[in-house]
């Protein structure tokens, strides 16, 4: 399945200044982790926030490998809970994978319930025009 990728621009009153939305088929991409995450647990799933940056748009979701981040904690402090993941680029589409959250992917701690494989998260693919379109258009923007 190819998925449709949509960045909005938040309001100023957001937790995290001048970031994006990230829409998945014109759902949001915290509803499809916080989903993925109630497996786990029922209590911190989807204890995240908007927090990709026109940087992390520029820089990570603009090359192969790139690595960016687009949610962190909803108490404002991104270094207190987030998800990173990664874009592979190919020659007719962009998928982002490799997803991680830094706070459970310690796999020592298994037994303890703070392990939380990622691997399962379904795949995200883009067709590779409608994605640098969508990417362009919000550089232009800014």
């Amino acid at each position: 399945m190819i998925n449709r990728l949509t960045l909005k621009k938040n309001s100023r009153s957001s937790v995290y200044p001048n970031n994006y939305t990230v829409m998945v088929d014109d759902e949001p991409l915290l509803a499809l982790v916080a989903s993925f995450e109630s497996q786990f647990t029922d209590t911190i799933n989807g204890a995240y926030t908007n927090a990709l940056t026109r940087e992390d748009i520029e820089h990570g979701l603009c090359k192969l490998g790139g690595r960016f981040l687009p949610l962190a904690c909803d108490c404002g402090t991104i270094e207190c809970w987030f998800l990173v993941g990664e874009v592979t680029m190919f020659s007719e589409y962009v998928s982002w994978g490799k997803w991680e959250n830094p706070y459970r992917s310690d796999k020592s701690k298994i037994d303890e319930d703070l392990y939380w494989e990622y691997k399962h998260f379904p795949a995200l693919v883009f067709d590779a025009e409608q994605y640098q379109s969508e990417i362009d258009r919000v550089l232009e923007a800014t």
